[in-house]
C-alpha cells in the first residue's frame, strides 16, 4: 500500500518535469520551424519539420507521446489528433481559435500562456 502511494505521488512531479522540459523544447525550436515529440519521461522520441508533424502522427505506431511542441500554431486538426494519441500537452508560439476544448490536454502557448 505505501508503494502504491509513493507511486502516485511520484506521477505528478515527474509530469511537471517533462512539462517543463517541453517549455525547454519549445525555447530551443524558436524561429527553426520544427516540431519535437516527447515521451512520458521528457526524452524526445523524434524532431521533424513542422509541415511533416500530422503525417508522422497520423502514421505513429506507438501510443507514448506525452507531448508535442512546435515552431507554430496549434490548429484543431493537430489539437483532434493529440487526442486520439493519448497526448497529454501541446506547447507552441500560439494557437488558432479552438472550437471544441479538450479539458483534459494541457495547451501552452509562447504569446498567451496556457490556454483555458
Amino acid at each position: 500500500m505505501e508503494g502504491q502511494t509513493q507511486r502516485s505521488a511520484t506521477k505528478p512531479v515527474l509530469e511537471s518535469a517533462v512539462l517543463s522540459q517541453l517549455a525547454t523544447g519549445l525555447e530551443q525550436l524558436s524561429g527553426s520551424l520544427r516540431s519535437r515529440l516527447y515521451n512520458q519521461e521528457g526524452n524526445m522520441i523524434k524532431e521533424l519539420p513542422v509541415r511533416e508533424l500530422i503525417a508522422y502522427m497520423q502514421n505513429y505506431q506507438n501510443n507514448d507521446i506525452f507531448g508535442v511542441v512546435l515552431d507554430g500554431v496549434i490548429t484543431q486538426r493537430l489539437i483532434e489528433l493529440a487526442m486520439q494519441r493519448n497526448v497529454r500537452a501541446v506547447y507552441a508560439l500560439k494557437a488558432n481559435p479552438m472550437p471544441k476544448r479538450h479539458p483534459e490536454l494541457i495547451i501552452y502557448t509562447k504569446e498567451q500562456g496556457k490556454v483555458e
